[in-house]
């Protein structure tokens, strides 16, 4: 059975800093397709030759590869190859790879309705977009599949600011996830928009489970 990710990435990551002497440093590749086994690959220009480095499984999977700093890798998806540098330093030197192809991002289908309502509920369909926020997205997906968010209530909503959510119904899977916080991702600095998805956070390295969505009429300023 794969480990839960987030708990391995983290022990990782401090082992994962670049070394100024050999310039190497531990690279976790983690797949986000849901079923689509990628098998990836070393890229030896000055051999002119391509290495197998390991097979990631679907759904979140991951492998830890050493490497040197620049070193390029690529794997196939649906016939095409795509190349990757990992290039992606967090706030804690490791380095962090989704792996997911072209694709815009993974569509997550949510249905919402009020405590005690029946009948059909209103659809919300969140884009998650892994090259944005590689661990922020594990995260939520990780989160999806342990049925984390099943149940949850809006808890918090606050007109042309944010709608948060993110505390489970689950005592249990609220407990286990909100001991484990884990890094910020580098990124660029995107700027909120109504509708836009984040993490929260109280500083550094602090997000584990909530998270808000941007409202319309937010100031550009937040």
């Amino acid at each position: 059975m794969q480990p839960r990710l987030i708990t391995i990435l983290t022990a990782c990551l401090a082992a994962g800093v670049t070394s100024e002497e050999s310039g190497r440093r531990v690279v976790t590749f983690v797949n986000e397709f849901p079923d689509k086994t990628i098998e990836l690959f070393w890229e030896d220009h000055e051999k002119g030759i391509r290495r197998k480095a390991g097979k990631v499984e679907p759904r979140g999977a991951y492998i830890n590869v050493e490497t040197t700093v620049g070193h390029e890798f690529s794997y196939v998806v649906d016939n095409q190859r795509h190349f990757v540098v990992p290039s992606n330093v967090n706030s804690n030197g490791g380095q962090f790879v989704s792996l997911f192809g072209s694709e815009d991002g993974v569509q997550v289908r949510c249905e919402l309705s009020d405590v005690g309502e029946r009948g059909t509920a209103e659809k919300l369909d969140i884009m998650i977009k892994p090259y944005w926020s590689p661990m922020g997205a594990t995260r939520f997906l990780e989160l999806v599949r342990q049925g984390y968010f099943d149940g949850v209530a809006l808890n918090r909503v606050v007109p042309k600011f944010l709608t948060q959510f993110g505390i489970a119904k689950d005592v249990g899977l609220r407990r286990k996830f909100e001991k484990e916080a884990f890094p910020d991702d580098s990124g660029e600095n995107r700027k909120f928009r109504p509708g836009y998805m984040s993490f929260a956070g109280n500083g550094v390295d602090s997000r584990t489970t909530e998270v808000f969505i941007v409202m319309p009429g937010a100031p550009h300023y937040q």
